[in-house]
């Protein structure tokens, strides 16, 4: 009977010390984690803020009573526990309701079940420095003209990388680890505070180490102006750094997935970086005076530039075409039409529309509708 009483004693040991591992370590210092601004849904207050159960429902109930959100596809157990369904691979893209992502029920601006209403401003706002604050929410970004359509990332992720990813899982969770992502925006000039992960890399954060900065990027980068600030300051922290030290390396992280032709809509053609493409790797001294480069890019002493692919796309959706900011290089206001890009390539190049191969063009022609421009074209 002792015997049977120490082994039970034991495991009751052993399950407290595996529980509080779980609720210990990494997600602590997590965005989601943190016991000031972490997860802490209305209805399940009488959790610490930053505490699972906001997220993962582990009895499906309390009291008896499923507590919200506990309607339409969100009624009843999801796979993970979560308080809602994970996500709804029927929602039309572009059209997407709060219903259809469990990341939505708390990014969501007014309606949010965040006990704390908070705001994921564009990036072109939180590191850009644009002061057009419209677009207030995750949910409001991929609602927009262009957006990551959130089935073909799951199904993309699930085909590619099958050991950790697999349709039933969120798709948000290809670029973050929700157990693992940093809140960057409160802290823009830090990259430690990183919101990523490599979707190759799921269990670990991307930009937190040095080795994984734009700095390190084979070519020289140059980071673009911050808004209403030039030529003072720079992206992504309105601070004299431009050398990328304080940048993820957004181009090794997005080529996880774009370095392979994607179906969808479009569908999306590979982008050749290391060897082509002229924002890239690519050889950019055949340039002609008729596409000058302007500051901070105008210094060809400098040789190359390799940009961030943030410097110029939006991450999670954008009023314009392909996720293309709607402020780049301290020039905002930029809206476009499909292939109508010369109010945006103009925030970094000088266009000369009088002589030479741009002398029969204005600024309502289609820069890429002919094949003239586009990642690894030769411009």
């Amino acid at each position: 009977m002792n015997n049977i009483k120490t082994i039970f004693l034991c495991l009751v040991i052993l399950m407290l010390l595996v529980s509080g591992v779980s609720y210990a370590g990494t997600y602590l210092e997590s965005a989601h984690g943190n016991s000031t601004h972490g997860v802490n849904r209305k209805s399940t207050l009488q959790y610490a803020t930053g505490h699972c159960a906001h997220c993962h429902e582990q009895h499906a109930s309390i009291d008896g009573t499923e507590p919200e959100p506990n309607t339409g596809d969100a009624a009843g157990p999801d796979k993970f526990c979560l308080l809602a369904n994970n996500f709804d691979t029927s929602a039309i893209p572009g059209a997407y309701v709060q219903d259809d992502n469990a990341c939505f029920y708390c990014h969501y601006g007014t309606g949010t079940f965040q006990g704390t209403p908070f705001s994921n401003y564009s990036y072109s706002v939180t590191f850009g420095g644009n002061t057009d604050t419209t677009t207030a929410t995750i949910f409001d970004a991929f609602n927009l003209t262009s957006y990551h359509n959130l089935k073909d990332v799951i199904d993309y992720a699930a085909a590619t990388w099958t050991t950790t990813f697999t349709t039933d899982n969120n798709p948000c969770c290809t670029c973050h680890n929700t157990h693992l992502a940093k809140r960057n925006k409160a802290n823009p000039d830090n990259p430690v505070y990183t919101a990523i992960s490599k979707p190759s890399a799921h269990d670990e954060l991307w930009g937190d180490d040095d080795t994984e900065r734009m700095d390190d990027y084979p070519l020289t980068y140059q980071a673009p102006y911050y808004y209403a600030v030039t030529p003072t300051s720079y992206e992504p922290a309105n601070n004299a750094t431009s050398d990328g030290s304080n940048l993820p390396n957004y181009a090794a992280f997005c080529l996880d997935c774009h370095v392979n032709d994607i179906d969808g809509a479009g569908p999306l053609s590979a982008i050749d970086w290391a060897f082509e493409d002229q924002h890239g790797q690519g050889d950019a001294t055949a340039v002609s005076s008729e596409g000058s480069l302007i500051a901070p890019y105008a210094d060809a002493s400098s040789g190359n530039y390799a940009l961030s692919c943030t410097d110029c796309h939006e991450p999670h959706g954008s009023s314009n075409k392909w996720l293309l900011r709607t402020e780049v290089n301290a020039k905002s206001g930029i809206s476009i039409t499909t292939g109508v890009w010369y109010e945006f390539c103009t925030a970094c190049h000088i266009v000369d529309l009088i002589s030479g191969n741009h002398s029969s063009l204005n600024t309502g022609s289609t820069c890429n509708d002919a094949g003239c421009h586009s990642h690894g074209s030769n411009f």
